[in-house]
């Protein structure tokens, strides 16, 4: 599933953003999160409850999307990122972090489909370079190696995590949080206290629970609930209450 973020201080402009986004993607998996406060976005980026492929951000007078983009560089630095200028002169800091492109809100007509799906094909080679990658996890008394791309989530049992594969499960006595900040390539989404799910194999999910490829039930806490429903239209489409 391709996750992506739309921020922009007017709500008309964000739906405009994601009608176009939903029209060019079509039949391709996608799920997009709206913001109409930047520093939402970046806590949500902080605390692992969103971590998006591409950020469709709006430069206007502020700076707040050039701030934006420097903390998604620094927070998901896999993420590409697309700049929407209300006017020329708000581009001109866009060269102080990553991006991969930039136009005014006027010519997307002309440009944002082409720039959407190169980015989207740039989130494609990058999982299939991960496929090839792997992490080194500690199972019993040995280091085994798994490929980043075939961890589906993992489970925190009591002093233990359980690692759920594509080909099994596997239990150590590694935090989750180390886990994850070792293994590259993959996107990690914490919807539990004990649960953090990989959003590369999120079948559907709803306000209680995200179903993965390999058939499990995931369940979602109140209390990432709450975080959760300020991210609009991103994963849970059922209604957060």
């Amino acid at each position: 599933m391709l996750v992506i973020a739309v921020a922009d201080r007017d709500e008309r402009a964000i739906s405009d953003t994601v009608g176009r986004t939903d029209g060019i993607l079509g039949a391709l998996p996608h799920t997009v999160g709206r913001f109409q406060n930047y520093d939402i976005l970046t806590e949500t980026l902080e605390q692992r409850l969103f971590l998006p492929d591409i950020a469709v951000l709006t430069l206007d007078a502020s700076m707040d999307g050039i701030d934006a983009a420097a903390k998604i560089n620094e927070l998901a630095p896999d993420c590409g990122i697309l700049f929407l200028a209300e006017d020329p002169s708000h581009m001109t800091d866009v060269y102080a972090v990553r991006h991969d492109s930039f136009m005014l809100k006027e010519t997307m007509d002309r440009y944002f489909r082409t720039a959407l799906l190169r980015a989207a094909d740039k989130v494609r080679e990058k999982r299939e370079r991960a496929g090839q990658e792997s992490v080194f996890i500690k199972i019993h008394t040995k280091m085994v190696r798994f490929r980043t791309d075939e961890i589906v989530s993992l489970e925190r049992m009591g002093r233990s995590t359980v690692v759920h594969t594509q080909d099994g499960e596997f239990v150590t006595v590694e935090h989750p949080l180390d886990l994850v900040s070792r293994i590259s390539g993959s996107r990690f989404l914490r919807c539990h206290q004990s649960y953090w799910v990989n959003t590369a194999h999120i079948l559907e999910g709803d306000a209680k629970e995200l179903v993965t490829d390999d058939g499990k039930r995931i369940p979602v806490s109140r209390s990432y609930r709450v975080a959760l429903k300020k991210l609009g239209s991103g994963f849970f489409h059922s209604g957060l209450t």
